[in-house]
């Protein structure tokens, strides 16, 4: 399937022409004939390319444009400004709200094919390039199912957005994904859509196309949102998704399956800093102990790995350098589980750190991401 184009204009005529010299070229088109059926489809599906007429029946296309620009999801969008004014400061204005190319009507076939081909060439070329710097990637690992390791791993990814980062989180799991009910999002787009690619075929492009952006600036990558979407990870799959988001934000966050295998390993290699979650009991802090030994059988030494303690209850007895020590890994943190509260931020679609941002468990899951994300390591407990 070729790239999709979303052309945004109420003239049938001009949306049945373009369409129809697009498709000639291999392009999927979709069409949109009001400006907030545009946004619309942009949002819950982002094109590769958008091409915008600037009068439309109720937003204007330069108001539809400031609003692409202004969302972190589509900031980078590429938009092709088409109108019947030819004015010099109609075209100011049509460029000043963030189109990349302004085109008068009418426009020739040749010249308006050549202006997209030459824009996602642009655009290809821009993340290539962008790529080549890679943020900050941060995985967290649950010792077993059921500890809190995704409402750690959310939380503390929308610490740092609330830091003014750029932060994406991955849902990294062969099986069902949890993020979509903890963010209130309906998965329309999920890893699942990724895995029929050959990793060579996983770039930016690939990925920015199936990320979902929540209202917070938040982008994620959902897990499979059924048992009939549900297929395993390939090792080099998840080094590419990896390697690929990691170029595309400040921070990664990656919510990783708990038990061992071959895409954790590839995936933990590409992390910078590796979270273990695990409870205050003998059984889940021998489970993390192994899971250390595990890592550094991997080649993964206990400099970038840390754990961080869910409390379900009271604070525990047990002194934090003891837990340490028996883990084999720097303490990071620990947070109280604060069953109420996260019960309803669950049902509210909304984590701790932007429903209860004054509660104590927010409080330490923000004290976490600070740690995690300062520049240089703050003094972990050893």
């Amino acid at each position: 399937m070729g790239r999709k184009i979303l052309i945004v204009d109420d003239e049938p005529n001009v949306a049945y022409w373009l369409s129809y010299a697009l498709q000639t070229e291999g392009y999927e088109v979709e069409t949109a004939e009001t400006g907030r059926e545009g946004l619309n489809k942009i949002l819950t599906a982002p094109p590769d390319l958008v091409i915008l007429d600037v009068m439309l029946p109720d937003l204007s296309g330069t108001e539809v444009c400031e609003q692409i620009r202004a969302n972190p999801g589509t900031i980078s969008l590429p938009i092709i400004m088409l109108s019947g004014r030819t004015q010099v400061p109609d075209k100011v204005k049509g460029l000043k709200s963030g189109a990349d190319e302004y085109i008068t009507k009418p426009v020739e076939t040749e010249e308006m094919l050549a202006r997209v081909e030459a824009l996602l060439n642009r655009t290809i070329r821009l993340s290539k390039t962008q790529s080549a710097s890679h943020g900050k990637v941060l995985g967290f690992l649950g010792v077993k199912g059921g500890v809190g390791t995704t409402t750690v791993a959310l939380n503390v990814a929308l610490a740092l957005v609330k830091n003014q980062k750029k932060v994406i989180a991955a849902e990294l799991r062969p099986y069902l994904g949890t993020f979509a009910p903890q963010l209130g999002l309906s998965p329309n787009r999920t890893l699942a859509d990724l895995l029929n690619l050959e990793s060579e075929e996983i770039d930016a492009h690939q990925l920015s196309r199936r990320l979902i952006t929540h209202s917070s600036g938040l982008q994620v990558l959902l897990g499979p949102p059924n048992m009939a979407m549900c297929q395993e990870i390939q090792p080099n799959q998840a080094e590419a998704i990896v390697v690929g988001l990691s170029g595309m934000a400040d921070y990664t966050i990656i919510d990783l399956a708990w038990h061992p295998s071959m895409m954790n390993q590839a995936i933990m290699k590409c992390c910078d800093s590796l979270v273990i979650v695990l409870e205050p009991d003998p059984a889940c802090i021998a489970l993390g102990q192994q899971t250390v030994q595990l890592m550094q059988e991997w080649g993964i030494g206990t400099e970038k790995t840390c754990a961080t303690i869910v409390q379900r209850g009271e604070a525990t007895s047990q002194a934090l350098s003891d837990i340490a020590s028996q883990v084999g890994c720097e303490i990071a943190g620990t947070m109280t589980r604060a069953s109420e509260l996260s019960l309803l931020a669950l049902r509210q679609g909304s984590p701790l750190v932007l429903s209860h941002p004054e509660s104590l468990a927010a409080g330490t899951l923000t004290e976490l991401a600070n740690r995690l994300g300062a520049e240089q390591s703050m003094a972990f407990v050893r």
